[in-house]
């Protein structure tokens, strides 16, 4: 094993929200989206995830040696087969200390690894376990996998470029020593086994070994990053994927089509080849299920006045998320919010009947039952933050406008690109009303 990155503790965060009792919801309707794959040039569709019910979105693929299916791992270690594909277990059914974040097939297709984002190696079926950097201390977090060309071995690449090879793979350079302008995303190894490349989200291609430099897009603007490679298994060429679909081919790495990914939640993950080099697949990620509905909610008045302090947003699985923070204004630990939100038509106005405009095709109504943005005995405000919010990274939220405070009335405008389901939850701790909005 040669061990590039330096020595330095690797911290691994998964941000978790814990959503406890949601509000029960009116004509709930169950919201899918699914992983789906991508098949182009000489490469046959065997099905995809789309209809299973996924704990964890697909990060990772490896075709078959026939090229006639393919294999699909989740970040929780679950792995799916397709076609000629077959099952030699998974991970799924075991706490893993980082999530998985990529695989390779043996040779003979009677095995695979996974590989977490802490180094720990999984092997099953005839894939030998020879090693792992699992427990050991990373400079930056592992994000990819190649078998050798025997199959008794295997590579590690970290974001940093640092490889960590095992078995029979051998080490031939990294980039853990140098200046990157974006992380490595990806590896593949070269029909020999004797050299390798590595790709950065920008598309920078770094080569080691036999492997040719053929060209990246390291000096071009993209639409979306990089997230994978896959290289020509009988020549001299290699393909890049964006997170968009798109697929960049040098070398004599045919290029056979692309896939225009729209929907951010569900981005590419993932390129293989086939084993002639014919044609590839793309592998989307996503999974998520969303329960929800369009039906207004209510929670009926509670004999306290409950403060506004903050309002935020965020980016979940597959939803656009706003919270609410709030305050008991008699000074209680944990207070009740009453709130009656749905979907409701423009135009919008406040004790003074001026319409306040709000971006958006639809728009969900949120009345705080109760609520205030300011201080009921001073006078003084409880959130200083803006009254008109327009938040990015987001797919259906466009704006947050507040629209009245006043007599025990708190009311903000959510606009919302188009009709959506939502669901609403309350949290203590601080209090909390977390309003989710589905794909």
């Amino acid at each position: 094993m040669r061990l590039l990155a330096t020595t330095a503790v690797l911290t691994v965060l998964a941000a978790v929200v814990a959503v406890a009792g949601p509000a029960t919801t009116a004509g709930a309707t169950t919201v899918s989206t699914d992983e789906t794959v991508f098949a182009f040039g000489g490469a046959g569709f065997h099905g995809s995830a789309k209809g299973l019910a996924l704990a964890a979105p697909v990060v990772g693929m490896a075709p078959t040696p026939s090229g006639n299916g393919y294999w699909l791992v989740a970040a929780d270690g679950g792995v799916f087969t397709f076609g000629d594909a077959v099952f030699h277990g998974s991970a799924g059914g075991i706490h893993l200390q980082s999530p998985i974040v990529g695989m390779a097939a043996t040779r003979s297709g009677g095995g695979y690894w996974l590989v977490a984002a802490d180094g720990g190696v999984f092997s099953y079926g005839d894939a030998p376990f020879e090693g792992s950097m699992g427990g050991s201390r990373l400079n930056a977090p592992i994000v990819g996998m190649t078998g050798s060309a025997a199959g008794a071995g295997y590579r590690l690449v970290a974001s940093d470029g640092g490889i960590f090879a095992f078995g029979d793979a051998p080490f031939l350079g990294s980039a853990g020593g140098i200046h990157l302008n974006r992380p490595v995303v990806g590896m593949a190894a070269s029909p020999t086994g004797g050299g390798y490349w590595l790709v950065a989200s920008d598309g920078g291609v770094f080569t080691y070994g036999d492997a040719p430099f053929l060209g990246s897009t390291g000096g071009i603007k993209l639409n979306a990053p990089v997230v994978g490679m896959a290289r020509d298994p009988v020549a001299d060429g290699y393909w890049l994927a964006g997170a968009d679909g798109g697929v960049f081919a040098f070398g004599a790495g045919l290029f056979a089509g692309s896939s225009a990914i729209t929907d951010p939640y569900r981005p590419i993950a993932a390129i293989a080849s086939t084993p002639n080099g014919n044609g590839y697949w793309l592998a989307a990620t996503g999974g998520c299920t969303f329960v929800g509905g369009t039906a207004e909610q209510v929670v009926l008045p509670g004999i306290n006045i409950m403060d506004l302090t903050d309002v935020g947003t965020g980016r979940h699985d597959c939803w656009d998320r706003v919270v609410f923070t709030m305050r008991d204004d008699s000074g209680a630990a944990d207070g009740t919010i009453s709130y009656r939100i749905g979907f409701e038509p423009p135009p919008f106005s406040g004790p003074s009947g001026i319409p306040v405009p709000v971006t958006g095709n639809a728009f969900l109504r949120v009345v705080f039952l109760g609520g205030a943005a300011h201080d009921s005995a001073t006078g003084m405000p409880t959130y200083t933050g803006p009254t008109a919010i327009f938040p990015t990274g987001l797919v259906g939220v466009k704006e947050l406008r507040q629209v009245e405070d006043f007599e025990a009335t708190l009311v903000w405008i959510i606009g919302l690109d188009q009709r959506r389901a939502f669901r609403v939850t309350q949290l203590d701790g601080p209090d909390r009303l977390v309003v989710d909005i589905g794909p």
